[in-house]
């Protein structure tokens, strides 16, 4: 139950608690979830020193992760 998000530039200090608050920040605003799931493992994945490398998302459930699939028609 993973989900890639892309296109997210990346700062060399960032920490999983700042991803993850990048993400949360995200799916509040621009994908309109009024429930942000929590995320068990949240990570950068691919070689360092890209300046772009795709987040990885797991959740909990499935119903988590349909529930941010199905919003994503407001980007």
């Amino acid at each position: 139950m993973n989900l890639l998000l892309h296109g997210i530039d990346e700062a060399s200090w960032e920490t999983r608690e700042h991803v993850e608050t990048y993400v949360q920040h995200f799916l509040s605003n621009t994908l309109k979830l009024d429930n942000v799931p929590a995320f068990p493992k949240i990570h950068h994945i691919g070689p360092k020193g890209r300046k772009q490398r795709p987040i990885m998302m797991s959740f909990k459930s499935l119903d988590d992760r349909n529930r941010v699939w199905k919003s994503k028609h407001y980007i």
